[in-house]
């Protein structure tokens, strides 16, 4: 069947500006798909369609207690460059950018 199981969501924030990057605002899959790369899978996509369209890099934020999305991100070479208090989801945070090879 043709449905949605997962979708990732990209914006530019001031920091991008400067960085010439672009932001991981969101990425999800239903449940019942996780752990099979799908969103591996999306953020591959997303790397090609951004790498071409000429920009450096792309930054995320993710949970510390995240595993299955740290994991996801940091095998295709994203890299914490700062660690944060989130007081809105009073949660510990990793703030990661991965570097495009140009």
């Amino acid at each position: 069947s043709n449905r949605e199981i997962g979708m990732n969501m990209y914006y530019i924030n001031p920091r991008d500006l400067k960085e010439n990057t672009i932001h991981e605002g969101f990425i999800g899959v239903l449940p019942e798909h996780e752990g099979k790369g799908v969103a591996s899978q999306m953020r591959k996509m997303a790397i090609e369609h951004f790498m071409q369209a000429g920009f450096n890099g792309i930054s995320t934020r993710i949970s510390k207690n995240n595993l299955g999305s740290l994991r996801s991100a940091e095998k295709l070479g994203f890299r914490p460059v700062e660690e944060y208090f989130d007081h809105t989801t009073q949660e510990d945070r990793y703030y990661l950018i991965l570097k495009f090879k140009l």
